[in-house]
């Protein structure tokens, strides 16, 4: 009788063992799915599979679709959007206000998708349903769009064209022409839908005036391949060398197939002229400081700004008129820039965060109007201005993000 008791002693001991063990196991294993849940969701496997449907795109829709999907899209069309708005949440290759308009229009990095903003509702609309996949850089030119990417080799190719006319579930097709792997650079025309090539030659290159479906237009033999073209709204073509910091660089105005000198010699030099007008911004590096002049007229003494920042982070406020004052924009570091600040930056080794200055000429004065939150670190680059003044886009070089600031609030 007593073997009895203490063997049923035993078994229900080692049965309250057992059960509890398993309880244990079960909750430590409770424990690592959670951390695997965790870990998993910190590495953006919580978005869904790409849908490759909808008016923006897998890409930045699936991003949306994951954890705190407020913070990476601002409202569409919700309500008016925020002075400082970040448009694309997905890297683009360049972008351009369509003319008389306020219309915004730009490329998807990934996958060449063309896009229509509205900054003034907060509306994104894409356009094309053709894959064109990496796109590293793109120009547009009212209705024409160049697109530089790489073929299935790797090797670089250069499309010219624009949106097609027949839909397909409210798509159009990007339709274009492939210019080849010889252009260096290129120059978008704001009123008309045209572009201006830097193409390569023997023994040189060519100042080369395209437009889709058309075939292009010799302009001018050059002697370098590293000038780089800019095509004013007043119809005026500008060639200047890419800068360098420390480097002697010269600018050149095309004036009856002659390249007339503008600026010489001067280290790491970055210009901005005003179209219609002889006012210019430029800016210099010497290899140990940027710095940054301007002239309200050609024949005006030039003077400089209390900015160090490049001219490349600035544009030019849309005239009113003969008689208005010239007047720009620039994005300016909140701090002292590196040295060697353009080879770097060019690069994308080094970056800043970009304070916004309004540039008075005929004050010879530099005004600051806006400055983001301290948590959004701007890096301008490509800025651009509609021909109403009322917004500025640009591309965060940081990665390579677009955003729209409202000039005035």
């Amino acid at each position: 009788m007593n073997h009895y008791h203490i063997f049923r002693y035993i078994g229900i001991a080692a049965m309250t063992l057992l059960i509890v063990g398993l309880l244990g196991w079960y909750l430590f294993l409770r424990g690592q799915q959670a951390n695997v849940a965790s870990l998993d969701e910190a590495r953006g496997f919580d978005i869904a599979v790409p849908s490759f449907t909808g008016s923006r795109s897998s890409t930045a829709e699936n991003i949306a679709s994951g954890a705190d999907a407020e913070a990476l899209l601002t409202t569409q069309a919700a309500e008016k959007p925020p002075r400082l708005w970040r448009v694309s949440t997905s890297p683009i290759a360049g972008a351009g206000f369509i003319a008389t308009t306020t219309i915004l229009r730009y490329v998807e990095r990934s996958t060449g998708h063309i896009y229509d903003v509205d900054p003034g509702s907060g509306v994104v609309t894409r356009r094309t349903n053709t894959l064109v996949p990496k796109v590293y850089d793109a120009s547009i030119a009212g209705g024409s769009i160049t697109m530089r990417s790489l073929d299935e080799i790797g090797a670089p190719m250069t499309l010219v064209g624009g949106l097609g006319t027949t839909s397909e579930d409210g798509f159009v097709r990007f339709e274009s022409d492939n210019l080849g792997s010889n252009v260096f650079a290129v120059a978008p025309s704001r009123i008309l839908s045209e572009m201006l090539l830097v193409v390569a030659r023997a023994g040189g290159a060519e100042l080369v005036r395209s437009k889709s479906g058309e075939a292009p237009q010799r302009l001018l033999s050059l002697f370098l391949t590293s000038l780089e073209p800019l095509w004013l709204s007043d119809g005026r073509v500008f060639l200047s060398e890419r800068p360098a910091s420390g480097v002697v660089g010269s600018a050149y105005e095309v004036v009856g197939g002659a390249l007339v000198p503008w600026m010489r010699n001067v280290p790491g030099l970055s210009i901005l002229p005003r179209a219609s007008s002889g006012a210019l911004l430029y800016s210099s590096d010497d290899g140990a400081q940027l710095r940054l002049f301007a002239r309200a007229a050609l024949e005006a003494s030039t003077f400089e700004l209390p900015l160090q920042t490049t001219a490349r982070k600035c544009v030019w406020a849309p005239s009113t008129g003969t008689t208005t004052p010239a007047s720009a924009y620039c994005a300016s570091p909140q701090s002292a820039p590196s040295a060697r600040f353009t080879d770097s930056w060019l690069r994308g080794s080094t970056h800043t965060a970009d304070a916004w200055f309004t540039i008075d000429l005929s004050a010879a004065k530099a005004e600051k109007f806006f400055t983001p939150e301290p948590s959004v670190a701007l890096d301008v680059e490509q800025p651009q201005i509609d021909t109403r003044g009322e917004y500025i886009a640009f591309i965060n070089a940081r990665d390579k993000s677009l955003w729209v600031l409202r000039v005035k609030e």
